[in-house]
Parts: structure tokens; sequence; C-alpha cells
């Protein structure tokens, strides 16, 4: 068996959130955007910074997460500016569909 040493994967999450005056989260990319440094080509919404003292610095949100739902709520599609509004309205708890990225060497995965 050999280890492919380009492959990407993902895993689909899950994590809920109480927002307070903010989720704790900076966003990049959307559609008609100029792209995201994640992943090149893709119009997602990608967390690019999560910031100091945040519900979600404990590790449930990181940095180049790509965010798929809010509240079910999809936000691929949707320009930079309509996926800031749908963080910005969100209130209470919240659960956040996500996709992140793993390294071939922690998920173990052999091709």
């Amino acid at each position: 068996m050999l280890l492919c040493p380009y492959a990407v994967l993902y895993k689909q999450m899950y994590v809920v959130l109480r927002k307070r005056t903010t989720l704790g989260f900076k966003v990049t990319g959307g559609l008609a955007s100029g792209g995201n440094p994640y992943m090149p080509g893709d119009p997602g919404v990608f967390v690019s910074d999560v910031l100091d003292r945040s519900p979600c610095v404990s590790g449930e949100i990181q940095e180049g997460d790509k965010l798929l739902a809010l509240d079910n709520i999809p936000l691929d599609n949707l320009s930079h500016r309509d996926a800031v509004n749908v963080l910005r309205q969100a209130s209470g708890l919240i659960r956040v569909k996500l996709l992140r990225y793993v390294p071939v060497e922690e998920a173990g995965t052999l091709f």
C-alpha cells in the first residue's frame, strides 16, 4: 500500500456555539469575492481568524474551516456580504455545519 502525499481529506462536522455579541471568528471567501487562501478556486466561505476570548477559541472552529451552513441556512452560493449578514443575524445557540481539512497522517488513511 502506498501513502498518497497529495491526498486531501476532509471531515464534516457540526459545532454548537452560543453567540454573545459575536460568534468570535472572521470569514473570507464567498461568491465573487476574489477567492480565499485555503482552497483556491472554491467560492465557499472560510474561517480566516478566530478571535481571542471568543466562544470558539477552544478549537471548535479553526482557521481554514469551510462553513457549509448556519442553523440549516446554506452558506454556499452566497456572496461574502450575504454570508456575513447570515452570521450577524444569528443569535442564541447556533448550529454550525463545517468542513475541516484532515492531514492524511492524522486520518491514518492509506491509498
